[in-house]
């Protein structure tokens, strides 16, 4: 068979011999041998094992999705044609499904792949690939965790530990309820990582950091993403967020603003405008003691907010920290915004009750008697919940606004 191609003898035995050469040669080099095998099988017209298995792999050499879904679904026919199991019958369902963007085929792709290694009493790392895909598809909770489950079972069985291992354990973690189940999954993701030396380590560390409890805890799971990033030389929204949660965590002004803008730069240079670079500025404008930076900071934030059309509780306080620092009709703007973003909101913020304070004294200065007593009793209303009627703040706008007589 080794001459037959020079010979031109087209039979079943020179087809073999293609097919063998394909499985031993380069990439580059196997999509011809495996055509001329095919083309061989097709003049003869025989459909067997070979041919399903030849479609398989020409699908997987191929580099067009559309070629690739050709190729798997001719192997997937003559399967089914002459009836044979085969273990990549599961692997095609398994590859149809990644090829596809419909949720209900994708789904129906794996879970018929999980039927054939179930027949066929498979469980290798392909068959914890369909559990994740099956897991990555899924919106229900409850059979998210179900397969990322299964796939770890399998790993863990092939005593194998690999990134997607790592990946799994952080996917349940986010499942998680409980933030001492997070903790030990996202550890366990961490062991697998440091074994490979990955950056995908400082995403952990940063999860780490988010589900800890103590500041002193939140504050070393930060520092280590930070060095894990900084040693691969990776700017990423995470080790932007990494920065600002430890310019929260710090109680040194300086180490503080040192944070906020190493935070600011890296949302900057990759040209995020979420809420977290929101934050960023409002929580450097308030460290800052230079009204010009505080005005500048706090401004920023709030084109964020308006560009996402938030108006949360941050926003109310990004409108607040700015009217702090402007005067008269600016002042009262900001401040009026800010009570009418507050007033919306369930939980009631002591900043909403001093912008009332302050805009019912300067209503009262006007001889505006009316509005000051608006705001006198809006302010008196939300210290009294907040702070009770013996606090000295309650008690000062008692005083003020005569409350008595409201």
């Amino acid at each position: 068979g080794i001459n037959a191609e020079y010979m031109g003898i087209e039979d079943i035995d020179t087809a073999a011999t293609y097919n063998n050469r394909g499985v031993v040669s380069e990439a580059k080099e196997k999509l011809y041998y495996y055509t001329k095998a095919l083309e061989i099988y097709q003049k003869l017209n025989v459909e067997n094992v070979d041919t399903a298995d030849l479609y398989y792999k020409l699908g997987i050499i191929a580099s067009e999705q559309g070629v690739q879904r050709e190729y798997f679904a001719k192997s997937l026919g003559v399967y089914k044609k002459i009836g044979v199991d085969s273990i990549n019958i599961a692997k095609i369902y398994n590859n149809l499904g990644v090829l596809t963007e419909n949720k209900e085929k994708q789904k129906e792709c794996y879970e018929n792949a999980l039927i054939i290694y179930a027949k066929l009493k498979v469980q290798d790392a392909t068959t914890a690939t369909t559990h994740n895909n099956l897991g990555i598809i899924s919106e229900d909770p409850k059979t998210k965790r179900h397969h990322y489950t299964a796939a770890l079972q399998i790993y863990n069985q092939l005593s194998t530990t690999t990134t997607e291992t790592a990946e799994i354990y952080c996917k349940l973690a986010s499942l998680a309820q409980l933030k001492c189940e997070q903790q030990e999954l996202y550890k366990k993701a961490l062991e697998v990582y440091s074994k490979t030396e990955s950056v995908n380590a400082a995403e952990v560390y940063y999860k780490l950091g988010v589900v800890a409890e103590e500041e002193k805890e939140k504050r070393e799971w930060f520092m280590k993403a930070v060095d894990v990033y900084k040693r691969f030389k990776v700017e990423s929204e995470n080790l932007a967020a990494s920065y600002n949660n430890l310019g929260v965590i710090s109680e040194v002004r300086e180490e503080q603003k040192l944070f906020f803008e190493s935070a600011i730069e890296i949302y900057d240079k990759l040209n995020i405008r979420n809420e977290n670079a929101a934050t960023a500025y409002n929580n450097l404008g308030m460290i800052s003691l230079e009204r010009s930076t505080q005005y500048d900071c706090y401004s920023k934030a709030l084109v964020i907010y308006k560009q996402l059309g938030i108006e949360d509780a941050n926003a109310a306080d990004a409108y607040y920290n700015i009217g702090s620092i402007c005067e008269d009709e600016e002042q009262e703007a900001y401040y009026s915004k800010a009570i009418t973003v507050y007033s919306r909101l369930e939980e009631k913020s002591l900043l909403a009750a001093n912008a009332h304070y302050v805009l019912g004294v300067r209503e009262k200065s006007k001889g505006n008697k009316e509005a000051a007593k608006m705001h006198g009793k809006a302010a008196y209303e939300i210290c009294v919940s907040l702070l009770g009627n013996a606090h000295a703040d309650t008690k000062k706008i008692v005083a003020e606004f005569k409350i008595d007589s409201i």
